[in-house]
């Protein structure tokens, strides 16, 4: 009776394992983006609520992703609700985290609550700010613009409190006294050899955000906070003029607005004597005559665009063996999906991973020769050395022996790079300047957390494995037939449902780009070469009348 009790136990784990399904994150929301990419958002938030649980493990999810829609919509009031709620689920999920280690490590980390990532937390507050922004644009009340924008200067400040803490990444895992975890941290520590080669580690790491320093100061001074809009803009133009502009390839011309924003700002407050010489040096006598020629009543227009939307991640799948010959393990990449996903997941698997450096490639010659040595193009072997003992000991070596499959998050095939943007005012044409690429941010993220992924899956995958077949042979033992039966579908139930995390913000843009104009007051006519406007006006042609000393923010959006 108890063994049947144990079969029947183990069936049904093995069925609402096997029901998760092979989908990567990108995969469920396929068609709630292609909505969202065609206009309909309101079709894409209602798809979105069918995929994603509001109170489950993708839950700040849920509420980013509605968010963003919710603005991109024009439903401000509503993105506002969601993306507060973000806010505060991101803060919990920051103190929660370890408490789901656990069950992680024994079924993939989609079963763990998504916690974000510092740049998609800091955008919360980017969309907010845009939020309260175009409600006071709309506003014709006085009062309520005033509000509007003081609503939109807290989301500054908030912004401002996050970036000076979101230089922190991942945290470690927490070992417990709990058998089990114990037993996932000593497996991490064993394959602290799977690491990622990364020449700077340093060059990807997200510490702050030119750009959203860049908007603060352009908030501040639509609201007339003018010694706060220059001490913003001063930061943004040094954040891109000291490395933020090469880590993310953005555009010169970004670097200059924001260094000709800063000094126009020490012009209007009396402390151009301060700037003065550093503003010669970069522009020129003409350059500074340009600045010199502002003032408070100048009319002004910001036009922001958001460019694409964050690839999908990808899974790439790996096998690891067990070798008792060379007391290693090893890996090896297995190429699925389109022609251009497997050459995405063989580059990346060639990069980051490959037993390519010098002393990994003679390890293999020694070993294998000539054979050896190329084989260390299309591997990653570690070798363990005494720990090899203590595995086998645990039990660990056995599945190994067979095959384990492993699974990491890659970027996926790259976009194809999105054209220049144009505007067109009075018969004009204006180039907009990349001001962030959230695209490569998100793509140095996953670099940067790549070896610790792999440790993690790896660590992760022969647990399971271990307690699979632990499970198995005891069914075998005890349920004949049934039982073998049985414990064959764990061993490939088990190997079936290895995943890897490909969970992020997929609303956000690839890139922002931007273009400031000083115009004269009254009617100017607009045209996008590319894109839609945003808001209360569509299509790509716009009437826009500005007053003395107004500045305008318009948002477009461009889906190539």
């Amino acid at each position: 009776m108890q063994a049947r009790r144990g079969i029947l136990a183990l069936l049904t784990a093995l069925i609402g394992v096997l029901s998760v399904g092979c989908a990567t994150y990108g995969d469920q929301l396929g068609e709630a983006m292609s909505l969202a990419d065609a206009g309909d958002y309101e079709a894409a938030r209602q798809t979105l609520a069918t995929v994603l649980d509001p109170d489950g493990d993708d839950r700040l999810l849920f509420h980013l992703e509605k968010g963003a829609l919710a603005h991109l919509q024009g439903d401000y009031q509503a993105s506002i609700r969601l993306l507060s709620q973000a806010e505060q689920i991101g803060e919990d999920l920051y103190t929660r985290y370890f408490r789901d280690g656990l069950r992680s490590a024994l079924t993939h980390p989609r079963n763990a609550p998504y916690r974000g990532t510092a740049y998609e937390l800091a955008y919360i507050h980017y969309y907010q700010a845009l939020n309260f922004t175009a409600l006071a644009q709309q506003s014709e009340d006085r009062i309520q613009r005033r509000e509007w924008l003081d609503a939109a200067l807290v989301e500054v400040r908030k912004l401002d409190a996050r970036l000076f803490e979101l230089s922190r990444l991942e945290g470690e895992y927490e070992e417990s006294n709990n058998g089990q975890q114990r037993s996932m941290s000593f497996l991490l520590r064993a394959f602290h050899g799977f690491s990622a080669e990364l020449a700077d580690r340093d060059s990807l790491r997200f510490r702050e955000a030119a750009w959203l320093r860049y908007l603060s100061g352009l908030l501040y001074e639509m609201a007339g906070d003018l010694d706060d809009a220059r001490i913003a803009y001063h930061r943004a133009a040094e954040l891109y003029e000291i490395g933020y502009a090469e880590q993310f390839d953005l555009d010169q011309g970004m670097v200059d607005q924001a260094w000709e924003d800063a000094w126009r700002l020490s012009w209007l407050t009396g402390l151009w004597d301060e700037v003065e010489q550093a503003a010669l040096n970069r522009f020129g006598e003409e350059g500074v005559a340009r600045i010199m020629a502002s003032g408070i009543d100048d009319a002004q227009v910001v036009i922001l665009q958001q460019v694409g939307r964050l690839p999908a991640r990808g899974e790439l799948n790996l096998m690891m063996y067990a070798d008792g010959f060379r007391r290693s393990v090893t890996l090896r990449p297995v190429h699925t999906g389109t022609h251009e996903e497997q050459i995405a997941q063989n580059l990346w698997f060639r990069t980051l991973y490959a037993d390519t450096g010098p002393l990994a490639l003679l390890a293999h010659y020694r070993q294998g020769g000539f054979d050896g040595l190329v084989l260390g193009h299309f591997e990653k072997s570690f070798y363990l050395g005494g720990l090899w003992s203590d595995l086998d000991g645990l039990g660990v070596l056995d599945p190994m022996r067979g095959g384990v499959r492993v699974t990491v998050p890659y970027p996926g095939p790259p976009p194809r790079p999105a054209s220049v943007s144009r505007l067109t005012v009075n018969g004009q044409s204006h180039r907009l300047h990349t001001a962030d690429d959230i695209a490569r941010m998100s793509h140095q993220d996953l670099l940067l957390n790549a070896g610790e992924e792999l440790r993690r899956a790896a660590a992760r995958e022969v647990l399971r494995h271990t307690i699979a077949a632990a499970a198995a042979r005891e069914l075998e033992e005890q349920g004949g037939l049934a039982g073998a039966l049985l414990g064959a579908a764990a061993r490939i139930g088990t190997s079936a449902s290895a995943r890897a995390d490909t969970r992020a913000w997929q609303t956000l843009p690839a890139e922002v780009r931007v273009l400031r104009l000083r115009l004269p007051p009254g009617e100017h006519e607009l045209r996008l070469e590319r894109g839609e406007w945003l808001g209360p006006e569509s299509g790509r042609e716009r009437t826009l009348a500005l007053a003395p000393g107004e500045i305008r923010l318009l948002r477009t959006r461009r889906v190539d």
